[in-house]
């Protein structure tokens, strides 16, 4: 479903504008302006996922973010984004020991020892 240029609302089209001006690799193919928790967004996305999310900040600039709320990740295929609550994945814990792992193998290890000394 790739939105045309023509159709956009005026924060879809700089949001897609701004996208494209560094010269990102992925191109979007859907960008939708949502409104969550009262704060408006531009979600742009593609097959692979969620490309880049701008908030609509009071003035009408657009403000790009590293980290967005959850249920932005994955926009709503409809036209009803208030109904729509997205889970975002969650990381696959690190199987390597952590620093504070080790230390609380060594302080188990060091009580079990100094019980069975005495």
């Amino acid at each position: 479903m790739s939105t045309k240029i023509n159709e956009m609302t005026d924060y879809e089209r700089r949001a897609f504008v701004a996208y494209i001006r560094p010269g990102e690799q992925d191109q979007p193919g859907n960008v939708t302006e949502l409104e969550h928790e009262g704060l408006r967004y531009v979600v742009l996305n593609n097959v692979n996922g969620t490309l880049a999310v701008y908030r609509v900040t009071n003035q009408g600039q657009l403000r790009r973010l590293r980290r967005w709320p959850d249920a932005l990740d994955n926009p709503p295929p409809t036209s009803t984004p208030e109904l729509y609550y997205g889970v975002r994945k969650k990381r696959k814990k690190s199987k390597a020991p952590t620093l504070m792992d080790e230390i609380m193998k060594r302080a188990i290890a060091k009580r079990n020892a100094a019980a069975c000394d005495s």
